[in-house]
């Protein structure tokens, strides 16, 4: 079977608001159902991880700081067949990575929240994004030459895109 995994980030900036929280979730829904999307700034707690779980309809990995700030999240989509095999979360809810398998594959996430106290940068953000494809059959991906000594095994690629931005007038 062939995965096409989407990453997507994004900073929320709270998700307390039941109405911004389930429009969010039906608009990746509708738009990203095939995505891991790895939130900022979620403001959660542990009281509320059942109610966005329900709400999502599939499950989030958690990093809680409290109420008012920081707070990450890792959405996992339900038409993803994964098992998370290992956590980690920081005290402070600036990060989150967690270890997936798809079937024999490991794959590794990681969730990072950094703002202008961190670093002192009130006008610099920061964008990440990922994409890794893993070919489980060489038919899938078009290259199924059988004599091809270069085509004997499987593929994967990854694309990562960073990027930093200079916000003009932030005060």
């Amino acid at each position: 079977m062939a995965y096409n995994i989407k990453l997507m980030t994004l900073n929320v900036q709270g998700l307390r608001s039941v109405t911004k929280r389930r429009s969010l979730f039906q608009h990746f829904h509708n738009h990203y159902k095939d995505s891991i999307i790895f939130l900022q700034e979620t403001h959660s707690t542990a009281e509320i991880e059942s109610t966005w779980n329900n709400e999502w309809g599939s499950e989030i990995q958690f990093c809680h700081y409290n109420n008012n700030s920081r707070g990450v999240g890792i959405l996992l989509p339900k038409e993803l067949d994964c098992t998370i095999d290992k956590i980690i979360r920081d005290e402070e809810g600036r990060f989150l990575i967690i270890t997936i398998k798809i079937e024999k594959h490991e794959v590794k996430t990681l969730n990072v929240e950094l703002d202008e106290d961190v670093f002192g940068l009130d006008q610099v953000d920061f964008s990440l994004e990922g994409r890794y494809q893993y070919y489980f059959s060489d038919v899938v991906e078009g290259l199924n030459a059988a004599d091809d000594p270069a085509n004997s095994s499987n593929d994967s690629m990854v694309f990562i895109n960073a990027g930093v931005i200079y916000v003009f007038g932030k005060n």
